[in-house]
């Protein structure tokens, strides 16, 4: 299921992970995140378990309750 959050004026960028707000990995899991907006991350997520394995979505979380998140379901940060 898609959900639609309003997110508006996204400028022209180009996603690097070295670039990332949040790069973490869990094995060859991994979840980059980008702050696009007060409290927007466009998230970037590969999990191979998943179906889709590969997923692009916005949240509204901030970055440090993202982090708080990946690291209760066991990611590695990397800072």
């Amino acid at each position: 299921m898609a959900t639609t959050i309003p997110t508006t004026k996204l400028p022209k960028m180009w996603l690097e992970d070295k670039h990332a707000d949040i790069r973490a990995r869990r094995g060859e899991d991994f979840t980059y995140a980008w702050e696009v907006g007060k409290k927007q991350l466009l998230c970037v997520e590969y999990i191979p378990a998943n179906w889709p394995a590969l997923t692009v979505w916005v949240s509204t979380k901030t970055v440090e309750e993202m982090k708080q998140t990946l690291r209760e379901i066991n990611f590695e940060i990397r800072e």
